[in-house]
Order: structure tokens, then sequence, then C-alpha cells
């Protein structure tokens, strides 16, 4: 798709955008984008119009009463596009971070048990060391169930991209 200042112009009102995301799920006459939207059929017809300039809209005329208005294939592709484009990287970055803060937790654990093995190996030093180390170092974390749920919201969102670039071919 071209992008113009036609283009522009048609994506920077929020009625278009609301328009434009209205088809995306099916087609529809002015008359229900109207009542969608709480506007006046006129004022729906000004915002197709500029929208089927910038080649965002087609009419499909079928020789019936009603004339329906659907999405290009270039603007379905270029929602299709950009919700992927956002989707994949957002995945990864859950499940990256989420396996980090399990990698840190497990480092903490290991720091934490070599501290205990450590304090039973030197018992002239272990009450020192002890009352010099925090409860906290010595103590071994719980599973940490939000990284989990990190992840699991990474792996979900990875799986949804992979699911509508499936289904769009």
């Amino acid at each position: 798709m071209n992008f113009n200042a036609d283009t522009f112009r048609a994506l920077s009102s929020p009625t278009r955008l609301k328009i434009i995301k209205s088809l995306k799920a099916r087609r529809k006459t002015q008359t229900e984008l109207s009542d969608e939207l709480n506007m006046h059929v006129s004022t729906v017809k000004e915002h197709l119009d500029k929208l089927e300039n910038a080649g965002l809209v087609s009419i499909n005329d079928e020789g019936y009463k009603w004339k329906y208005y659907s999405l290009t294939t270039s603007a379905e592709k270029l929602m299709f596009s950009t919700e992927i484009s956002i989707v994949l990287p957002v995945s990864v970055l859950f499940m990256v971070a989420g396996m980090a803060r399990l990698n840190a937790i497990r480092m903490f654990s290991n720091v934490s048990n070599s501290i205990q093995k450590s304090d039973q190996a030197l018992p002239a030093m272990s009450e020192s060391v002890l009352l010099e180390t925090p409860k906290e170092v010595l103590t071994v974390p719980a599973p940490d169930y939000i990284a989990y749920a990190i992840v699991a919201v990474g792996v979900l969102l990875f799986a949804y991209a992979i699911y509508r670039l499936i289904k769009r071919r």
C-alpha cells in the first residue's frame, strides 16, 4: 500500500479509525455504521468517501437496494501486519522477562545454598557469618509463580500470533 497525504489524513480522524475497526469484522452499510457510531448517515458518508479516496475502503454495489462498504485488501494487510508486528515482539519480551526472573531466582537460591554450606564447613566462623549476614540471604525462596505467569502470557501471545499467521494464509 502506498502511503500518501490522503491516507494519513484519512487515518488521522478517530471516527474514521472506528469505521475501519468496525469494517474489520465484516462489511456493513452506511446505516449500520451510523447506528453503530451514533452519527447521522450523511456524516458517516463523508467519512466513508474520504476513506474510499485514500484507498482504504471500497463500495460493493451488487445491484441491490443497499451498498456495502468493506476494507480493501491493502487495508486488511496493513492492519494484519501491524497487529502481528506488535504482538510477536511483546510475546517474546514477556517470555524473556519471565525466564530472566526465573534465572535470577535460581542464582539467588544457589548463592543462598552455598552460603549455608560454607557455614556448615567452617563451624568456627559460622556464628560470625550468621550474625553479619541478613536473614533474607539465608532463606531459600519459594517458587516464583509471577515469573511462571509472565512466561505463560508470553507463550499465549506467541501462540495467538502464530494462529493469526496461519489463519491468514
